[in-house]
């Protein structure tokens, strides 16, 4: 595994994420689930060096699109807005260059990209804090304020939407169709419940394939991580998305259809079609282009059908 990203490298990671990026800005619910998975990620790693010498331009980072998406400050060029999104993205990604799980280097291509577009827009988020500064609001942090500090003040000063869920403490409680996920560390899972034993996701199958496919409701919830060189696990808690943040039109027999229409799909896209896409479009999408799917009528399949991966 090459440890370290070269210069083109690091560009094309930047700028494979651009057009996403634009079409992201113009969903304000997607790009705040962005903006909350950097707040998290960044609340973990802010004593790693590589990332804690980047604490104050990331939470600038992450104030200055949340004002855009706001429509509080648009004195900025589209194409630094795309920049510095796409840097987010990249920055919470699970799958990246370098796997964050791996000590000591896991974290080096996200600061790459991340001073990359600081580079490449530097010149606009002084504008930024400029006109911060000249309308009386003071930003969420300075250069002289301790990382737990800037970090504390981030969560603090940057809210997000309430009561797009719930936490699952009893699972008995969860009913067929229910749009769940749970945090793997630095970003949120999702994946539509059918049963203890039926839960359909878009992530890797045992053959790192990413695809849509069936495992059972231990297996979605189980979150690995590295510690000491050693592999560890856990079973994360499960929430459950409430009615206004997913709502659903279809009915339950419906919706799993939707979803069992798709197993065997490999076209995961980080912004545009993944694990969250995925289930509210079982739960209320529309129809995807025909020709879209890998699997057609005659491959789908009934819940009591389901293949469950192992």
């Amino acid at each position: 595994m090459q440890l370290k990203m070269n210069q083109e490298q690091t560009k094309d990671a930047l700028q494979s994420l651009t057009g996403d990026a634009a079409l992201l800005l113009d969903d304000r619910e997607m790009t705040e689930d962005k903006l909350d998975a950097a707040q998290r990620k960044l609340y973990q790693y802010k004593n790693v060096p590589v990332i804690g010498a980047l604490v104050y331009d990331i939470v600038t980072m992450v104030e200055m699109i949340w004002d855009y998406v706001n429509k509080e400050y648009r004195q900025v060029p589209i194409a630094t807005m795309t920049v510095l999104l796409a840097a987010i993205v990249y920055f919470v990604s699970p799958i990246d260059f370098i796997p964050d799980v791996i000590p000591g280097i896991g974290l080096l291509d996200d600061a790459a990209v991340i001073a990359l577009a600081l580079r490449i827009a530097g010149g606009d988020l002084d504008k930024y804090k400029k006109w911060k500064a000249e309308h009386k609001q003071n930003m969420v942090c300075t250069a002289d304020d301790p990382v737990d500090v800037a970090v504390k003040n981030m969560f603090e000063a940057i809210p997000y939407r309430v009561a797009k869920s719930e936490m699952v403490d009893d699972l008995s409680a969860l009913k067929k169709g229910d749009h769940i996920y749970c945090w793997r560390r630095v970003y949120s899972h999702h994946g539509l419940y059918i049963d203890d034993e039926h839960v359909v996701h878009y992530a890797d199958d045992p053959d790192s394939h990413t695809c849509i496919h069936v495992v059972t409701l231990a297996q979605f919830r189980t979150r690995l991580w590295y510690d000491f060189g050693k592999h560890k696990h856990e079973l994360a808690t499960v929430r459950r998305r409430t009615l206004k943040s997913s709502p659903c039109k279809f009915s339950v027999d419906e919706t799993v259809a939707r979803a069992m229409s798709r197993v065997g799909e490999s076209r995961y896209n980080l912004v545009s079609n993944n694990c969250e896409d995925f289930v509210i479009w079982c739960r209320n999408g529309e129809a995807l282009p025909e020709g879209y799917f890998a699997f057609n009528e005659e491959h789908s399949m009934n819940a009591e059908d389901i293949p469950v991966m192992t």
